[in-house]
C-alpha cells in the first residue's frame, strides 16, 4: 500500500505487509497487516498516530500566539499521554475481553517537534461491522454485556475508568467474544475529581457532561446505553421510533432529555429481566446504578441462567402419538388450524412459554440489522523480526512507554 503511513509501518516492521486501511479516527489510522511465515499467513492491526497531525496544526498554534517552546511542550504532553495509554494496554494485555497489544514503537523526528507512534494489536472485527454482517440476537447483547463487564472488572483492578465506551470501541473475536479497546481518554480513578468532559456525548453519563466529579459507574452507564441501542432497533433513548427518519434536531433533543434526567423507557426488544438491568445501568443518579462491574455482571448472568432454564422447558413438545418437535413455535399437525400449542389426543408434557420467529438454537435476530456473508477467519498471532533502516526519525523504541524521553 503506497501511502506515507503504510510505508512507515513497513519501515518499522519490515517483515509486515500493509493490506488496507480499516479504520480512521481523530487520533489516527488503523491498518490491516500480514506476515508470511512457516507456510502460513498471520494478520494484525497497526494503529498509526502522528503528533502533531500535520503542519496546519502547528501554524494554527503559532497564529494563536504560542512560541516554539510552548508548542513543543504541548505536543510533548500529548506524547506522554500516549505513553500512559500504551503502559495501560501493556498492563492489561493478558486480561480477557480487552484488546491485546502485541508491540509498539514511538519515535521523535530528529529536527522537528514531531512524533510518530505505531501500536500493533490483535486483528479483530469492529462491533459495527459484526452486527451489520450477521445481525445480533438478544443472546448476543447479553453476552456483550457480560464480556464488557469482565473487561471493566480488570480496569477496576488497575484503578482505571475507560470513559469512552461506545460501539466504535468494542470489537469481536472470530470466536464471538467481545473485547474493549481504545483507552486513549481513560483516566485513573483518583483523577476523577478533576473536571473533564472527554468522551463521546451520545454515550456520556450526565455528571460527566455537566463537568461534575464522577466515579467508575460512568462506564456502566455508557455500556447500558450501548446495550439499549442494540435492543432498540439501533436507536438511542428518546429518538423517534422506526420507521420514522432521524433528523439532526432529533439527536439534539434526545441528548438534552437524557442529560436532563428524564426517565428512559424500556427498549423495544429484550426480556423483562434484561431490560431491567439495562435501565438500572442507565439510571440518572449514580447511586441508583450498579455499584460495580461485578454487580452488573452478576445480574446479567442471572438473566442468562433464567433464559437457559426457559429454553430447556421449551426445547421439546412431546405428543401421545410419539411426535416430537424440536423448538416449535407454530406446529403443523396436518389437520385443523395451526396453533403454537395444539393438543393431539394426549397430554402435552411440556409447553412453550413464549413466542418467537425461529428455533431457539438459532436466536432471533433483532430488527433493523442486516445479515450478510460470514467473515473470513484469520490467525492473529505473528512472530517478530526484521532489520532496522535509517531515516529522519530517532531509533525505534521497543521498551516500556514510560521510558520515553
Amino acid at each position: 500500500m503506497d501511502t506515507q503511513n503504510a510505508k512507515s509501518i513497513e519501515h518499522v516492521w519490515p517483515f509486515l505487509k500493509v493490506e488496507e486501511m480499516i479504520g480512521q479516527g481523530s487520533s489516527g489510522e488503523v491498518y490491516r497487516v500480514r506476515r508470511e511465515g512457516m507456510g502460513r499467513t498471520y494478520y494484525s492491526a497497526v494503529k498509526v498516530i502522528r503528533i502533531p497531525k500535520g503542519e496546519a496544526e502547528i501554524r494554527e498554534m503559532r497564529n494563536d500566539g504560542m512560541d516554539e517552546q510552548s508548542i513543543h511542550n504541548y505536543f510533548q504532553g500529548l506524547v506522554e499521554q500516549l505513553s500512559a495509554e500504551i503502559d495501560l494496554m501493556e498492563s492489561l494485555k493478558s486480561a480477557p475481553n480487552i484488546v491485546c497489544i502485541e508491540d509498539f514503537s514511538v519515535r521523535k523526528h530528529k529536527i522537528k517537534p514531531s512524533w510518530i507512534a505505531h501500536i500493533r494489536m490483535e486483528l479483530l472485527e469492529s462491533l459495527n461491522n459484526y452486527r451489520e454482517r450477521r445481525g445480533m440476537s438478544e443472546d448476543d447483547v447479553l453476552r456483550l454485556g457480560i464480556d464488557l463487564c469482565t473487561a471493566l472488572e480488570y480496569c477496576d483492578r488497575v484503578n482505571v475508568i475507560h470513559r469512552d465506551i461506545k460501539p466504535a470501541n468494542i470489537f469481536v473475536t472470530e470466536f464471538g467474544d467481545f473485547k474493549l479497546g481504545d483507552f486513549s481518554v481513560s483516566r485513573k480513578t483518583w483523577m476523577t475529581s478533576v473536571r473533564s468532559t472527554k468522551g463521546t456525548y451520545a454515550y456520556m453519563a450526565p455528571e460527566v457532561a455537566r463537568g461534575l466529579s464522577y466515579d467508575k459507574t460512568i462506564d456502566l452507564y455508557s455500556l447500558g446505553l450501548v446495550m439499549y441501542r442494540l435492543l432498540n432497533e439501533n436507536r438511542l433513548p428518546f429518538l423517534p421510533d422506526p420507521p420514522a427518519p432521524i433528523q439532526y434536531e432529533d439527536n439534539q433533543t434526545a441528548l438534552s432529555r437524557r442529560l436532563a434526567g428524564e426517565s428512559i423507557t424500556r427498549p423495544m426488544y429484550g426480556s423483562r429481566e434484561l431490560c431491567d438491568v439495562v435501565l438500572k445501568a442507565c439510571a440518572f443518579r449514580p447511586e441508583d446504578r450498579f455499584s460495580s462491574a461485578s454487580q452488573m455482571r452478576e445480574a446479567l448472568l442471572e438473566c442468562r441462567d433464567k433464559t437457559e432454564r426457559t429454553e430447556r422447558i421449551e426445547k421439546k413438545l412431546h405428543f401421545s402419538d410419539d411426535t416430537a418437535v424440536e423448538n416449535p413455535y407454530r406446529l403443523s399437525t396436518g389437520s385443523g388450524p395451526e396453533d403454537p400449542v395444539q393438543r393431539r389426543g394426549g397430554t402435552i408434557l411440556e409447553t412453550s412459554l413464549r413466542k418467537s420467529s425461529g428455533p431457539l438454537s438459532e436466536a432471533p435476530i433483532l430488527p433493523g440489522i442486516r445479515k450478510g456473508p460470514a467473515a473470513k477467519k484469520t490467525d492473529l498471532h505473528a512472530p517478530e523480526g526484521g532489520r532496522k533502516r535509517k531515516d529522519d526519525w530517532s531509533e525505534s523504541t521497543f521498551r516500556p512507554a514510560g521510558d520515553l524521553t
